[in-house]
């Protein structure tokens, strides 16, 4: 009568397997886990952006340097640099938005025009 169990070198190969597919698994989620950071410091930088928008839009007065505020338990930097255009009563704006320091490029950039 042959015996149906399985030999140790078979058992080893299928947790070797397990364990494999295993870390793949945790690999994949450990990615999911730090775009979704990303993309939440993403929109939170938007907020401020938009924040900082429509602020310079009711104050009409052009913001001169590094700025700073808190959101989401956070401090953010922002900046906005003023073009003219071709209409002399309108300004064209660009709001650039870093997390902690304004090292690299800003998590985000919001652009639009102004009306003086």
């Amino acid at each position: 009568m042959k015996q149906q169990g399985m030999t140790l070198i078979e058992v080893i190969i299928a947790l070797a397997l397990l364990a494999i597919a295993g870390l793949a698994l945790m690999q994949t989620q450990h990615e999911r886990v730090r775009n979704l950071h990303y993309l939440e410091q993403k929109q939170i930088a938007g907020w401020v952006a938009e924040n900082q928008l429509v602020l310079l839009q009711l104050s009409a007065l052009p913001h001169a340097g590094l700025q700073e505020v808190q959101m989401a338990h956070e401090r953010w930097h922002w900046q906005v640099q003023s073009l003219p255009t071709t209409q002399p009563s309108v300004q064209r704006v660009e709001i650039a938005v870093w997390r902690n320091s304004i090292e690299g490029a800003p998590l985000a950039r919001l652009y639009s025009w102004v009306a003086q």
